[in-house]
């Protein structure tokens, strides 16, 4: 049976005694990126995944408030544009690769894995 997106809950909880924090998703991709982190995930009968967490691992921040100029929104989009690569058309299903060298074809297309 498929859950919904309400339905796919994820819970973390300790308690004082505890060393560690008990993770508890009956969401995929949370169980994929613990995976990933190298937790050992057990499969209980309700179909969802549990683990645990050493404690120093979950951290709860005080939100990062920025208020960001005119002037620095300018200069973030003038960054982000010198960072893509001059001479590749980012598409969908391929790179446009131009080529600058004299005497070779205007463009190479090369297909995306």
């Amino acid at each position: 049976m498929e859950l919904t997106r309400e339905e796919r809950e994820t819970f973390i909880r300790t308690n004082d005694a505890a060393d560690d924090w008990e993770f508890f998703t009956l969401s995929p991709t949370w169980a994929r990126k613990l995976e990933r982190l190298g937790y050992r995930l057990e499969k209980d009968r309700q179909g969802g995944w549990s683990c645990r967490v050493p404690r120093a691992f979950v951290t709860i921040r005080r939100p990062i408030k920025r208020t960001v100029t005119d002037r620095q929104r300018q200069n973030l989009a003038r960054i982000h544009s010198e960072r893509r690569s001059p001479g590749l058309d980012h598409g969908k299903n391929e790179l446009t690769v131009k080529n600058r060298c004299a005497g070779r074809p205007a463009q190479d297309t090369i297909q995306k894995r």
